[in-house]
């Protein structure tokens, strides 16, 4: 038989087993975002014997009328998974409500990020490079940007990228693998073109730190920020600035793997080197019809006789 104990008792154990370093600092705030909104849910005099289908059932649609996004809390659901697992396991309750049948919310399907046209892309750099001539901060918005743009990094890699990553005699970006990468082959080196090695020298005694993109008080990597000021409002900002809506880091490098082929010609094989794609097939998922190089290559094409 179950021995329930009381909710806030139960949610003290799992913060403290999902604490930082033993699990990553993303896992553990999140866990403890979930167990404190569901305690809410729950009520103050809750036990472990409350963790039923009903109960997550409602607090999922509590969620959802109050405009939260199905994704967003499809994923809070499986930090929630999680401690009802363990809640089972340590006999507070009789079973977890997340059968394998028990479907409480169906994650939505997102639009892939969109692909934007070379020229987009070259008037965000320039605006951004003009502006960085003055300014520390729109010089590290512009370091950060050209980065993803001729590299097609993933956030989190350009983000957290230090100095001693960055091989510049060598043109190459090494990431080091201790880092929490996204697989094994995003540990390997990622090519600098000419202009962007040459863009990052220029930056690299301006930035006054070991971060190539550091937070202002060159302390660390910038990762956050106030209202508006954290990196991808400040990247979005900067696209409609030169009339690009719905820049991001996603669509920066979709961009890349879209104009790789038809703009610079690099080969399939060399494409997936380069985003460290384990899989030809999510490649493909970055890549989008590069329209205006489609027009041009089937201009020729006639069938009246010469």
């Amino acid at each position: 038989m179950p021995q329930p104990i009381p909710f806030d008792r139960f949610r003290a154990e799992v913060e403290a087993l999902w604490s930082y370093p033993a699990r990553s600092r993303a896992t553990a705030t999140k866990t403890r975002q979930v167990l404190r909104e569901f305690a809410g849910h729950l009520g103050p005099d809750a036990t472990t014997a409350a963790i039923t289908a009903p109960a997550v059932a409602g607090w999922v649609n509590a969620q959802l009328r109050d405009g939260r996004h199905p994704n967003t809390a499809w994923t809070l659901l499986g930090y929630l998974r999680a401690a009802a697992n363990y809640a089972n396991e340590a006999g507070y309750v009789e079973r977890s409500p997340f059968g394998r049948r028990t479907k409480f919310l169906r994650r939505v399907r997102s639009s892939p990020p969109a692909a934007h046209a070379r020229e987009a892309i070259g008037r965000v750099l320039g605006l951004l490079e003009a502006r960085g001539r003055d300014s520390w901060r729109d010089g590290r918005l512009f370091a950060l940007a050209a980065l993803v743009a001729y590299t097609g990094l993933r956030r989190g890699e350009a983000l957290g990228l230090t100095w001693g990553e960055v091989d510049l005699p060598a043109g190459l970006v090494r990431l080091d693998p201790a880092r929490r990468l996204k697989t094994l082959d995003a540990a390997r080196p990622v090519p600098l073109p000419a202009r962007l090695a040459e863009m990052l020298a220029a930056w690299r005694p301006r930035s006054g730190s070991d971060w190539v993109v550091p937070r202002a008080d060159r302390e660390g990597p910038w990762v956050s920020g106030g209202r508006g000021g954290k990196p991808g409002d400040a990247l979005k900002a900067a696209g409609r600035a030169a009339g690009v809506e719905g820049l991001t880091f996603a669509s920066l490098r979709t961009t890349w793997a879209t104009l790789a082929e038809s703009t610079w010609g690099l080969s399939g094989p060399v494409i997936q080197r380069v985003l460290r794609h384990t899989t030809l097939a999510t490649q493909e998922h970055y890549r989008r019809a590069d329209e205006p190089a489609l027009v041009a290559a089937v201009r020729a094409i006639d069938f009246r006789a010469a």
